[in-house]
C-alpha cells in the first residue's frame, strides 16, 4: 500500500500524492495542477488543445529543489501553467525511457542537457522547446512567449516539433544489421578514445566536472588484463585514488557522492546514488584483485557498511538515493564549521582534524569545510613526530567523534524510499564480489535477500518490474532491469554455488527473448509509459550498462557455462545490431565492448567436481582464485547435479576422494588435477601460453 510517510502533508494535495515516486510526492502540495505522465495527461492536452509543460527530475537533485522553491511553489507561475498548459511531472529514475527521449530532444535543441529537465510538448508528445534549470523570471518569460506563439503561429511550433522528432527518432532508432567490424579494432579504438579524455593530473575523464564513470574504469582494467599495459592500470589507480582521497568520498560516514563540480574531485553535489555506490564496490574489489592494495578493499567494505546503515529498507532492498539537501541546505550534513569542529572535538583535536581533512586546501564551501584526506595516519605520525600506532589511534578517534556528532546533531538527508530493480541488481553484483574476497557472511546474506525479494515481489512473469514501493510493484519493467537481474543471479551463483540462481538466470534469458525482442530490434521499454512516445532500442552505456550490454553479458556467461552456441549467437546478435554505433563512438558503448571481450578473447571455465564443498583444499583454491583478477566462470558440483547447466558441464567428469579441478582457457584445457596448488599454477600456465584461439564472428 502506498503511503505518504516520507512526503509533505497539505490540505489539498494534487494528483501526485499517491505516486510511487518520492520526487513526485514532493510536489503534491504545489499550487500547480501537476499530472503524472500517462493517458490522463495526454487526453487532457488533446481535449483542451494545450501544450504540455513537462518537468523531469529526481528527488536528490539540488537544482530540482531550487527550481521547486523558486518557481513551482510560486502563485504566478502556477496560474500561468494551470491556465495555459497541461503540467506533467516525471521522475527520471522511475521512467528512464521518458527521460532519455526528451533529454535527446533537449540536446538536439540546445546542445546540452541535465536536470531539472524542462520540455514543452505538443499534445501528440513532440518536443518543440527545451532547457534545464530556469530562474523564475526567465521561466515566466518563456511561458509567456510559448503561450503567445501557441495562439498565433502554431504551425511554426509544429514544424519545429517535426524536425526535432525526426532527430530523436534517428538517435533512438534501431540500427540495421550490418557486417561486423573487427572487434580488435573496436577494442583498441575504445581505449584510444578513453585515453584521449583521461585527466593525467587528477584522474578521471574530462577537464571540468568529474563523475565516477565506473563502466569506463572497468574497461581500463580489462584492457590492462588483456594487454599487460601498465600505463592503463596506472590510469585506473590514479582515478580510484582521487575518488577515495578527495571530495567525492564521504570520509566521515562512508559512501560516494554522485559527482564533483570541479576537475580536482574536491567539491561535490551531495546526492548519493545507489547505482554509483554499488558499482564502486565492485570496481574497488576488482582493483584490489588487480593490485593487492588493501586500501581498495577497506574502502569497498566501508562503502557497503554505508549502504547497510543508510539505504537498506525493511523489505531487504536498497533505497535509490539520499538527498543532496538536509534542512533545506545542500550539503548541510557533510560540511563543517569551525565551531562544530570545536564542539565535537575540543580545540587540540580540532586543529589536528583541520590538517587531516584539508581545511586550508581549497575545500571550504561558504566558509565550511568539506573533508578530504589531506593526511594519512603515516603523514600524521610524521607531522606530530609520534609512533604510527599512536597516530592511527588519534586519526580513528577524530573520525569516530565527528561521526557521532554528525548523526546526533546535524540534519540527516532523506532517502528516496523507492526500490529500483536495476540498481539493486548492481548491488547484488557488488556484494557478491565483496564476499568473494572477504568471506564476510553479511555481504552474501544481503545479496541473497535482495535477489529473492526481487523474485518474489517484482517478477511479473515475463520481466522484472522497475519500481517497488509501498508494497506494490510497477506494472512495467525495462530490459535493463531484467538483464541486470539475470546477470546478478550468475554472480550470486558463483558466490554461493546455489544452483537455483543459475537456473533463474536461464529463465531470465528466455524471458528476454520473448519480451524484449521485436523483429531485429531489442526494445528497452515494451509496454512501459515511455513507449507512449517512442519505443526505444538503444545500446548506449551511461553511468550504468545499457540493457543491451547487460543482456550480452548474461548470454556470454551462460555460453561459458554451457557451451550452448545459442547463447553465443544471441550475444553476437546484440553486437551486430549495435555495431554501427559502436564503430562510430566506442566510448559510448564501453560496457558492451567489455562484455563482448569475454567471447572474442579467451576466458576461464573452472569446473570443480567435489563431494565436499567445505574441503580445506577447495576453500584455499577459492580464496586464492578470487584474490586475483581474471575473466571467466567457476562452478562446483557434486555428483548428479539437478541443474540443467551443471548436468551438461559436468558430463563425463569424475569425482574422487578430493576435489578434481578442470581448468579451461578459451579452447584449451589443462589435465585435471586434485591439487589446488597445481590447479592455480595451470591457470597461470594456460594464460601465459595464450591458449585458446580468439573466436571470430559468424
Amino acid at each position: 500500500m502506498i503511503t505518504q510517510a516520507d512526503s509533505p502533508l497539505c490540505p489539498k494535495p494534487n494528483r501526485l500524492s499517491r505516486s510511487m515516486s518520492r520526487y513526485l510526492r514532493m510536489h503534491q502540495c504545489d499550487p500547480i495542477d501537476w499530472l503524472p505522465w500517462g493517458e490522463e495527461a495526454f487526453e487532457k492536452a488533446r481535449e483542451e488543445d494545450k501544450p504540455i509543460f513537462l518537468s523531469i527530475g529526481y528527488s536528490s537533485c539540488h537544482w530540482c529543489h531550487v527550481m521547486h522553491r523558486e518557481s513551482f511553489q510560486d502563485p504566478e507561475v502556477a496560474s500561468i501553467l494551470n491556465s495555459y498548459y497541461v503540467p506533467v511531472k516525471v521522475d527520471r529514475e522511475e521512467m528512464p525511457d521518458v527521460d532519455e527521449i526528451y533529454m535527446a530532444a533537449a540536446i538536439a535543441i540546445t546542445g546540452s542537457g541535465g536536470w531539472p529537465l524542462t520540455v514543452f510538448l505538443t499534445p501528440d508528445l513532440r518536443a518543440f522547446y527545451a532547457g534545464t534549470y530556469f530562474p523564475r523570471e526567465r521561466l515566466l518569460e518563456i511561458l509567456s512567449i510559448v503561450k503567445d506563439l501557441w495562439g498565433r503561429d502554431r504551425e511554426k511550433i509544429y514544424r519545429a516539433a517535426e524536425e526535432i522528432h525526426r532527430a530523436i527518432e534517428e538517435y533512438l532508432s534501431k540500427p540495421p544489421a550490418i557486417t561486423a567490424h573487427s572487434f580488435e579494432r573496436v577494442f583498441e579504438k575504445a581505449y584510444t578514445e578513453l585515453a584521449s579524455y583521461f585527466d593525467p593530473v587528477f584522474g578521471g575523464f574530462g577537464s571540468s566536472s568529474k563523475f565516477p564513470m565506473i563502466p569506463h574504469l572497468g574497461f581500463l582494467l580489462r584492457y590492462w588484463y588483456r594487454s599487460g599495459d601498465e600505463t592503463t592500470l596506472r590510469m585506473a589507480v590514479r582515478t580510484a585514488n582521487s575518488m577515495i582521497r578527495l571530495g567525492l568520498h564521504d570520509h566521515i560516514g562512508g559512501g560516494f557522492f554522485r559527482y564533483t563540480v570541479d576537475r580536482g574531485w574536491r567539491i561535490p553535489h551531495f546526492e548519493k546514488m545507489l547505482y554509483d555506490n554499488a558499482q564502486i564496490i565492485e570496481y574497488l574489489v576488482d582493483l584490489y584483485r588487480a593490485t593487492g592494495a588493501i586500501d581498495y578493499l577497506v574502502t569497498a567494505r566501508k562503502t557497503a557498511d554505508f549502504l547497510f546503515e543508510n539505504m537498506l529498507g525493511a523489505e531487504g532492498l536498497f533505497y535509490s538515493s539520499l538527498d543532496s539537501e538536509a534542512g533545506g541546505v545542500e550539503g548541510e550534513t557533510y560540511l563543517w564549521s569551525e565551531e562544530e569542529l570545536l564542539e565535537a572535538l575540543g580545540r587540540d583535536l580540532a586543529e589536528i582534524a583541520k590538517e587531516i581533512y584539508g581545511w586550508s586546501q581549497n575545500t571550504l564551501i561558504d566558509g565550511k569545510m568539506h573533508p578530504i584526506r589531506a593526511m594519512t595516519p603515516m603523514d600524521l605520525a610524521r607531522r606530530l613526530k609520534i609512533q604510527y600506532d599512536e597516530a592511527l589511534k588519534i586519526y580513528s578517534e577524530i573520525e569516530e567523534k565527528l561521526y557521532i556528532y554528525r548523526i546526533s546533531k546535524k540534519p540527516k538527508p532523506e532517502p528516496d524510499r523507492k526500490y529500483l530493480a536495476d540498481w539493486n541488481s548492481l548491488a547484488i553484483k557488488g556484494l557478491a564480489k565483496l564476499y568473494f574476497v572477504s568471506l564476510h557472511d553479511r555481504y552474501i546474506d544481503t545479496a541473497r535477500k535482495i535477489t529473492d525479494t526481487i523474485w518474489s515481489r517484482m517478477w511479473l512473469g515475463d520481466r522484472v518490474a522497475h519500481v517497488y514501493y509501498g508494497g506494490e510493484s510497477s506494472r512495467w519493467g525495462y530490459l535493463r532491469d531484467t538483464a541486470l537481474y539475470g546477470d546478478a543471479c550468475i554472480d550470486l551463483y558463483m558466490a554461493t554455488q546455489d544452483e537455483k540462481y543459475l537456473e533463474r538466470a536461464l529463465e531470465i534469458s528466455a524471458s528476454i527473448e520473448r519480451t524484449f525482442i521485436a523483429g531485429d530490434a531489442f526494445i528497452e521499454n515494451p509496454g512501459a509509459p515511455g513507449a507512449r512516445s517512442t519505443q526505444i532500442s538503444v545500446f548506449i552505456d551511461d553511468a550504468i550498462p545499457s540493457g543491451a550490454s547487460a543482456a550480452l553479458n548474461l548470454y556470454a556467461r551462460l555460453y561459458q557455462f554451457t557451451g550452448d552456441r545459442v547463447y553465443r549467437e544471441r550475444a553476437y546478435g546484440i553486437y551486430r545490431k549495435a555495431s554501427k554505433y559502436i564503430e562510430s563512438s566506442p566510448q559510448q558503448h564501453i560496457a558492451l565492448i567489455t562484455s563482448m571481450d569475454q567471447l572474442e578473447r579467451p576466458s576461464y571455465q573452472v569446473a570443480i567436481a567435489s563431494r565436499d564443498r567445505e574441503e580445506q583444499g577447495l576453500r584455499e583454491f577459492l580464496k586464492n582464485l578470487w584474490r586475483r583478477y581474471w575473466v571467466g566462470v567457476v562452478a562446483i558440483s557434486g555428483e548428479n547435479p539437478s541443474s540443467r547447466v551443471l548436468a551438461d558441464l559436468f558430463r563425463g567428469k569424475v569425482w574422487g576422494d578430493k576435489p578434481v579441478y578442470y581448468i579451461c582457457y578459451g579452447t584449451a584445457c589443462a589435465l585435471p588435477t586434485q591439487s589446488y596448488e597445481e590447479a592455480l599454477r595451470r591457470m597461470d600456465e594456460l594464460r601465459s601460453q595464450g591458449a585458446g584461439a580468439r573466436l571470430s564472428m559468424q
